[in-house]
C-alpha cells in the first residue's frame, strides 16, 4: 500500500522534477537544417530559396503561406519573394536516397558535402560554396575585386555573401541587423515620399505663380497694345484732319470763283435779252403809231 510503515518512499517518488530538455545531436540537427524545409519540415526539393537569415525553404510552400498570410512570427521578416534568394545547389554524384549519411549536395570547387562544414550563398548568382574554398582562393589571389568561383559572377560588396544555416548566436545578430536595415529603408522611403511631395507642391506653386505672371504679362501687353493702337488712331486722325480742312477751303474757293465767272457771263446774256426786248417793244410801238 505504501505510507503505512511497511515501505519508506524515496524523495524521487514523492516529488516530481522538471524533465530536462533533450539535447539534439548536432550532426542530426545539421542534417535536418540542410535536408528539410525550415517552414514545413518537408524534404527540400527544387526550386529552393533562402531568406536573409540563411534558412532554406521550398519555394512552393513559401509562396502558399505568403498568399494565405499565415506565416509564423519567426518568419515575419519575409514579406514577399523579394526577401528571398534562389539557391543553386550542386548535386552530389555519390548521393544515395537510402542512406542518411551522404548529403545530396556538394561544393562545386572542393567537392565537400553540404552540412559538414560552413557553406555560403552567393546572392547575385545563387551558387552555394564552402567557406573553405572561398578562404583558400582569397588567400592565393591579390585582386581587390571578387567574383563567384563557380560562375565568375562579380561580387560587389561583402554583403553579397550570405552564410547558410548559421549558429544560433550568429543568427540572432543577423536578425537584428536585418530588422535595422529594413527600418532604415522604410525611413528612407518615407523621407523620399515626403521630399517628392514637397517638391511636387513647390513645383505646383511655381506653376501657379508662373501662370499668374503670364496672365499679368498678357494683360499688360494687351493694355500696352490697346494704348498704342489708340494713340496711333489719334495720331492718324490728327494727321488726316488738316488736309480735310484744306480740301474744304479749296472747294469753297473754287465755288466762289465759278460763281464769279458765271455771274459775269449771265449778266452779259441778260443785257442782250433786255436789248432784244427793248427793240421788240420799239418796233411794236412804231407799228401802232403808223
Amino acid at each position: 500500500m505504501g505510507g503505512d510503515g511497511g515501505s519508506i518512499p524515496k524523495r524521487i517518488e514523492l516529488v516530481k522534477l522538471k524533465k530536462k530538455r533533450e539535447k539534439l545531436d548536432p550532426q542530426e540537427q545539421e542534417r535536418v537544417q540542410w535536408r528539410l524545409c525550415a517552414l514545413s519540415s518537408e524534404p527540400l526539393r527544387e526550386p529552393i530559396v533562402a531568406c536573409g537569415l540563411g534558412k532554406l525553404y521550398n519555394k512552393e510552400v513559401l509562396v502558399k503561406h505568403l498568399l494565405e498570410k499565415d506565416l509564423d512570427v519567426s518568419f515575419q521578416h519575409i514579406r514577399g519573394l523579394k526577401d528571398v534568394i534562389p539557391v543553386k545547389f550542386t548535386k552530389n554524384p555519390a548521393y544515395d536516397s537510402k542512406s542518411d549519411t551522404i548529403s545530396p549536395y556538394v561544393c562545386p570547387i572542393t567537392m565537400t558535402e553540404v552540412g559538414h562544414y560552413r557553406f555560403s550563398l552567393m546572392k547575385p548568382c545563387g551558387c552555394v560554396l564552402s567557406e573553405r574554398a572561398i578562404k583558400e582562393v582569397s588567400s592565393t589571389t591579390t585582386s581587390t575585386t571578387s567574383s563567384c568561383l563557380n560562375c565568375a559572377t562579380p561580387l560587389n560588396t561583402p554583403s553579397d555573401i550570405l552564410t547558410l544555416n548559421p549558429p544560433h548566436d550568429e543568427e540572432m545578430a543577423m536578425r537584428a541587423s536585418l530588422v535595422s536595415s529594413k527600418n532604415n529603408t522604410s525611413h528612407k522611403r518615407k523621407r523620399s515620399n515626403k521630399s517628392s511631395s514637397a517638391t511636387a507642391e513647390i513645383s505646383s506653386s511655381n506653376e501657379t505663380s508662373d501662370t499668374t505672371k503670364t496672365k499679368i504679362s498678357e494683360k499688360s501687353t494687351d493694355n500696352t497694345t490697346d494704348k498704342s493702337t489708340k494713340s496711333a488712331e489719334k495720331s492718324t486722325e490728327k494727321i488726316q484732319k488738316p488736309p480735310e480742312k484744306k480740301a474744304k477751303k479749296d472747294t469753297e474757293k473754287q465755288i466762289q470763283y465759278t460763281d464769279a465767272y458765271s455771274s459775269i457771263f449771265t449778266s452779259s446774256v441778260k443785257r442782250e435779252e433786255n436789248l432784244q426786248e427793248g427793240t421788240r417793244i420799239t418796233q411794236r410801238n412804231a407799228g401802232f403809231t403808223s
